[in-house]
């Protein structure tokens, strides 16, 4: 299986940079214009804030397009274990550029966002997407486990809760489906008696 090394690290640098944009100026900007709260919060706040801004960002990205993957991505479907070259491929370079983005960020602002176990899953993380794209197996699994990505959003209404001084009711409720539905134990079936068809052929 040909892997385009020069397209990955394009991507992963594109990501990062991208990721890098997000937080240090247009989070500040959007933020600002959107929440009128915003600019009274302290500087820790702030980046507690812009941290999330840009976790909701890519979880978006490379949840929704690692759901139009996982319905329409034939080389992936086809062989889940081996699969071709696919667009599977390209979400994982972009979830690894805002991973190291993000760890980047966390060891720059320790005492305000920095978490131990942050790091240990997204090293974990990034070590696991880098055998996946290096040796281009398992890329539906790698693309799947991105689709949990979905229920960020609504982890991320916490900054909300800072501001107004509740969490509403619809945000813990969707957050919860969500959860539960990119979760459930039909779709883990699905996943490995693909990869167990797979492996029969």
């Amino acid at each position: 299986m040909e892997i385009n090394t020069k397209l990955f690290i394009s991507v992963i640098c594109t990501s990062f940079f991208t990721f890098q944009l997000l937080f240090y100026f247009v989070s500040y900007w959007f933020s600002a214009k959107v929440s009128p709260g915003f600019n009274s919060l302290s500087f820790e706040k702030k980046i507690e804030w812009n941290s999330r801004v840009v976790s909701t960002c890519h979880s978006l990205v490379v949840g929704i397009f690692g759901l139009y993957i996982f319905l329409f991505d034939e080389p992936t479907k086809t062989d889940p274990l081996w699969g071709g070259p696919s667009l599977a491929n390209v979400n994982i370079a972009i979830a690894s550029g805002y991973l190291i983005s993000d760890l980047s960020i966390m060891i720059l602002y320790w005492k305000v966002i920095g978490d131990k176990f942050f790091i240990i899953h997204h090293c974990a993380s990034l070590y696991a997407y880098y055998l996946v794209l290096k040796n281009g197996v398992l890329v539906y699994i790698g693309n799947y486990r991105l689709l949990a990505e979905l229920s960020s959003p609504f982890v991320n209404q916490r900054p909300k809760a800072v501001v107004t001084g509740n969490m509403d009711l619809f945000s813990s409720l969707t957050l919860l489906l969500s959860t539960l539905s990119l979760q459930s134990p039909a779709n883990n079936q699905d996943r490995w008696d693909r990869v167990q068809n797979s492996h029969k052929s």
